[in-house]
């Protein structure tokens, strides 16, 4: 009997990112084209940057609805993220406490100050 694995990630298709690469083209366009109407001094080079900045904008609300789709349909694979930040997080506080607990005793040692400070 073969054992039936869940691929994470399966939920969420590529076909949703392009859109994503047909505004960031898009972009690319307008940009250039506002670019080249700038060097003409042709007025309409104002109104290539607005679009541009609308395209920009509307692909900003498609990455946050597609990053509810993402938390929607991936749930338990957010919570292991989420798991995994806190523990790394943790993991590098001892780190950094454990650390600079080394670095005064040898402060401490090298200079022979025994904890004083501005002492002449």
């Amino acid at each position: 009997m073969i054992a039936q694995v869940e691929i994470p990630g399966e939920g969420l298709s590529s076909g949703y990112f392009s859109p994503l690469i047909l505004a960031g083209l898009l972009y690319a366009g307008l940009f250039v084209a506002a670019r080249v109407f700038d060097g003409r001094n042709d007025p309409r080079w104002e109104t290539m940057e607005d679009l541009g900045f609308g395209v920009i904008l509307l692909s900003g609300l498609y990455v946050a609805i597609l990053a509810v789709v993402a938390v929607v349909s991936e749930f338990d694979l957010v919570w292991d993220m989420l798991r995994i930040l806190v523990i790394v997080g943790l993991f590098f506080l001892a780190l950094i406490l454990i650390l600079l607990v080394v670095f005064e005793l040898a402060v401490r040692v090298f200079t022979g100050s025994g904890g004083r400070r501005g002492s002449g």
